[in-house]
């Protein structure tokens, strides 16, 4: 049994894939496609986590009655406009709960109008620290391209 060592933020994220589930079962939509970018909620719900049962119950039990076709782990770059929202929710304290709503609010204009456009968004990734990971990693990966190049050898799918 895993410790339930998730923050508050985590149990957020389960939430609002739990309101979302709860909305497109009351409109009968379906199938469904979940995106989150909480890798610990995904994880959290596929595996079935002991943290939040009630919520992960919950979530599971509508997953199957709404044909959920996938759930999976996005960037924050790929679903922006949630992104735009969340945090806007993060700075209104005073709005209780979910809202539904029936166009853009005009914080999100820009990021609605870059997804509707089809925008590529960069990852920002912050260098390593720590330079003999990087020279294992690096030599482990010289190594194998050498094998591979090797006559008779031959690179598996992943390569």
């Amino acid at each position: 049994m895993k410790p339930c060592a998730h923050t508050n933020a985590v149990k957020a994220e389960l939430l609002a894939i739990l309101h979302g589930l709860r909305l497109a079962r009351d409109r009968n939509l379906k199938p469904i496609e979940i995106n989150s970018d909480s890798s610990n909620a995904v994880s959290m719900i596929i595996n079935n986590h002991l943290c939040f049962s009630n919520i992960i119950s919950e979530c599971r039990s509508l997953m199957r009655k709404l044909e959920v076709i996938t759930i999976k782990h996005v960037f924050r770059e790929k679903n922006k406009v949630a992104d735009v929202l969340a945090k806007e929710g993060v700075m209104r304290p005073f709005l209780e709960g979910a809202s539904v709503l029936e166009s853009p609010p005009e914080c999100a204009l820009e990021a609605v109008e870059a997804d509707a456009n089809g925008t590529i968004y960069v990852r920002k990734i912050v260098p390593c620290n720590i330079e003999p990971c990087i020279n294992v990693a690096l030599c482990h990966l010289v190594a194998l391209t050498t094998i591979m190049d090797m006559p008779g050898n031959y690179a598996p799918n992943f390569l």
